[in-house]
């Protein structure tokens, strides 16, 4: 099973592009922070950025009513990728989580829409990405949001 649950903080607006069969493509990097205090009592943190990959009326949705710094709650799956390092010609690893699902979190005084209830948060079985489609979105953008 591959299955993801985030919770964390945008790190930026959401980045829009299609693919070559016009699948709407939203990325963006999720900021998610552990906190602990040491052994030396002192506190420490550790953030994680986590790429995420939306797709079509989720994708268009997402970056229509979240912003950089807005909670997000996402459901999803791993989608691992290798690329060619362009300077050193290396093979490289990359890993996104495709979104199946995402929750609104903000209250509905800060909502932006009353209708947000109304809207398509989860990616519907006749959108879901095929492998070139991911391997497209995958290599669009290899930038890491920090």
């Amino acid at each position: 099973m591959n299955k993801v649950t985030l919770y964390g903080f945008l790190g930026r607006d959401f980045e829009l592009s299609k693919t070559n069969s016009g699948k709407t493509v939203a990325k963006n990097s999720l900021a998610i922070t552990k906190r602990w205090i040491n052994s030396n009592n002192n506190k420490e943190e550790h953030t994680d950025w986590i790429p995420i990959t939306l797709f079509d009326k989720s994708a268009e949705n997402a970056n229509t009513f979240f912003k950089k710094g807005d909670r997000f709650l996402c459901e999803g799956e791993i989608n691992t990728y290798t690329y060619t390092d362009d300077e050193t010609n290396e093979k490289k690893y990359g890993f996104s989580v495709i979104v199946r699902n995402f929750h609104f979190t903000k209250s509905k005084d800060e909502s932006t829409n009353n209708n947000v209830k109304e809207i398509q948060t989860d990616l519907k079985e006749s959108e879901l990405p095929n492998n070139e489609e991911l391997n497209q979105a995958s290599k669009q953008s290899l930038e890491a949001v920090f």
